[in-house]
């Protein structure tokens, strides 16, 4: 299971900048599934202290050649920990999933996201393979910084900041209880 996010660069220095590719391949939590679907939802818990900026195989996943430094890495993750998610003190993302509808063709979660006490709501398009011992469910949206009542860092007095879009892709896998080895 992961959740792999991009985040680019904006204001007039951005070029000076790098976009970003952030991950966490650390999710807790469980799904329950009712016999109908109708009241099935996963409740998943993502430790924020786990989040790994700029790794070449997540860069290379949105698509981002330039290598990024060690201390470009480093100082990126300190600010994002200390100044946007202040992860010390909100030390975890809550999210919330239900199917929208019926078990179909064109499932869709609707997903509550909670980061650092606020909470935002998405409707998004997925993918959801039911097996006999596992379920895996994927997909793809785009929040903004302000839904989730945080800041972009910025820097040169706002002349390069990060961008208000955040890209997240997320892919969950779930096994039957007992099923694990």
């Amino acid at each position: 299971s992961g959740v792999y996010i991009r985040v680019g660069r904006a204001g007039a220095l951005k070029s000076a900048g790098h976009d970003h590719a952030i991950a966490s391949t650390v999710v807790e939590g469980m799904v329950l599934v009712a016999d109908d679907w109708a009241e099935s939802r996963a409740d998943l818990r993502i430790p924020l202290v786990h989040l790994v900026v700029d790794d070449p195989v997540h860069r290379q996943r949105f698509g981002l050649d330039d290598e990024v430094s060690e201390s470009a890495i480093s100082g990126t993750t300190r600010n994002m920990q200390e100044k946007v998610l202040e992860s010390t003190t909100y030390p975890s993302a809550i999210a919330t999933a239900r199917l929208t509808g019926p078990l179909s063709a064109d499932p869709a979660l609707a997903i509550t996201l909670t980061v650092r006490d606020v909470t935002a709501e998405y409707t998004v398009p997925c993918e959801l393979l039911v097996g006999p011992e596992e379920l895996r469910v994927s997909g793809a949206m785009t929040v903004q910084h302000e839904d989730l009542g945080l800041e972009p860092f910025s820097a040169a007095g706002g002349l390069l900041r990060v961008a208000d879009e955040i890209d997240l892709e997320f892919e969950f896998t779930a096994r039957r209880w007992g099923a694990l080895n």
